[in-house]
């Protein structure tokens, strides 16, 4: 009697911490998110250990000359959205969206006093 009471203690002493290296285990798991701008060159390679706390789209933002940053898509074909705080849990690639900056442009003319007016795409 005394030697199954013991080796019940003894199992549930090893099952609890057993447990708990589980849990530390998968809490501490990493992932790499890799950035790439939408003509596919790569910008950055980052690790997250926790999705929900974080906001790509404001955090790194890319630049490239004469064109604004629209935001993050999961694939190369810019159709499905990154969502932020979202608990991806996995290893991906976010690639980045870009709208070329187009400025209006109005030109009076002094001896027509005609107006012009064109959209110029910056170049």
């Amino acid at each position: 009697m005394k030697l199954r009471l013991l080796f019940t203690l003894l199992a549930t002493i090893l099952f609890l911490s057993g447990c708990t290296m589980i849990a530390e285990f998968f809490e501490n798991e990493t992932y790499e998110v890799t950035l790439h701008t939408n003509l596919g060159t790569l910008i950055d390679t980052i690790t997250v250990t926790d999705f929900s706390l974080l906001d790509l789209s404001s955090i790194h933002t890319t630049k490239r000359e004469g064109n604004v940053f629209v935001a993050w898509y999961i694939d190369s074909d810019l159709s499905i959205d990154y969502l932020p705080n979202n608990d991806y849990k996995r290893n991906f690639e976010l690639f980045s969206k870009f709208d070329v900056i187009t400025f209006n442009v109005s030109i009076r003319s002094s001896c027509l006093l005609d107006l012009h007016r064109n959209n110029v795409i910056y170049s």
